[in-house]
């Protein structure tokens, strides 16, 4: 299957939420460094701009099945600071 084929959803917060740097913090604890310690973001969780917001894409059916613990902190994540879910999104 194709990356551009699987399930994505997106993580929005309210504009006044604090910190503003929410996608950036969130994404970098599913990171890695590489072999030279380049910080890299995972392919499945990532922060962008989608109609103006700062968001986070999450290709979620993956990251369930992959890394469930990964997936289980994404979602309280996501309970604990009320962010709001779009689903199934076509990029």
């Amino acid at each position: 299957m194709n990356v551009a084929d699987k399930k994505i959803v997106i993580f929005i917060m309210n504009e006044n939420t604090r910190p503003k740097n929410w996608p950036e913090r969130l994404c970098s604890s599913c990171a890695t460094f590489d072999t030279s310690t380049t910080f890299k973001y995972s392919p499945l969780v990532t922060p962008i701009i989608f109609k103006g917001q700062r968001c986070v894409k999450i290709y979620i059916e993956e990251i369930k099945q992959k890394y469930p613990l990964m997936f289980e902190y994404l979602m309280w994540f996501k309970k604990f600071h009320n962010i709001n879910e779009i689903k199934n999104i076509i990029f």
